[in-house]
């Protein structure tokens, strides 16, 4: 064997192990048990299901630092491309079809997630904001939307369905505006909704048991800011009127 055919020989096997190494379906070592998270992509937002909790959100997903995510991915339209630059690996969604991803923030932060597959002109408007935070923090989070979200019924899937993105679901179902993230918490959500979703088989609506909301809360908190306000950007405003942050 030549020195080029060695050559060839050990490029062709250092890939090997790298493609697999980093082998998206592969999860992620770790002495914690990882967080099931269930994403669907829409036209032009991302809905994420959290199975286990029982609660679903839009225009943020909320995970525990140091602590692997194992997703399951589909699309309830057409192809799109799961990416969250700052923890890597980008990904492919397909309607009627699942896509895995193991995924871990090792420290706490706030990162940009975003479809990178052109899919209409709403393509630009498919994002949503990442918040790794402590185990606490993210207790908080759940027991929050148990007691602040929206119901996810028919009437609210039947919104989300429609083109647009997150804020035109909010403002479709009348929530509050106080936010710069349009964060929508779902509570409660069916049963096996992403499973039922990827099949394309009805869903049961009439498993929601639809709790009366508690005092003092509000269903979500959506910022709408019209693209062409420049006195309403984030630069223009004065520091007594800044935009509300959303919580986790």
């Amino acid at each position: 064997m030549g020195s080029t055919d060695r050559d060839r020989g050990c490029h062709g096997g250092y890939i090997w192990r790298q493609t697999h190494a980093l082998d998206p379906y592969r999860p992620l070592p770790s002495d914690q048990p990882p967080l099931e998270i269930q994403v669907v992509g829409y036209d032009w937002k991302w809905l994420f299901i959290y199975p286990e909790q029982g609660i679903a959100t839009m225009g943020q997903l909320v995970i525990p630092a140091n602590r692997p995510i194992s997703f399951e991915l589909t699309s309830a339209t057409v192809l799109q491309s799961f990416f969250i630059p700052a923890l890597g690996s980008q990904i492919d969604v397909m309607n009627r079809m699942m896509t895995r991803l193991h995924l871990e923030a090792d420290h706490p932060g706030r990162f940009e997630g975003k479809n990178m597959q052109y899919n209409g002109e709403g393509f630009h408007r498919q994002r949503f904001i990442t918040r790794a935070v402590d185990a606490k923090t993210f207790d908080d989070f759940v027991e929050r939307t148990r007691q602040q979200g929206q119901p996810l019924d028919q009437n609210a899937y039947e919104v989300i369905m429609k083109k647009g993105d997150n804020r035109d679901v909010a403002s479709a179902l009348g929530l509050d505006k106080s936010d710069t993230d349009a964060v929508i918490r779902f509570f409660p959500i069916p049963d096996d909704l992403f499973h039922t979703i990827m099949a394309g088989s009805p869903i049961n609506w009439s498993a929601i048991d639809v709790p009366p909301p508690q005092l003092g809360t509000t269903r979500t908190s959506v910022v709408q800011t019209p693209s062409n306000d420049k006195s309403s950007s984030p630069e223009s405003l004065s520091p007594s009127h800044e935009r509300k942050e959303a919580q986790p």
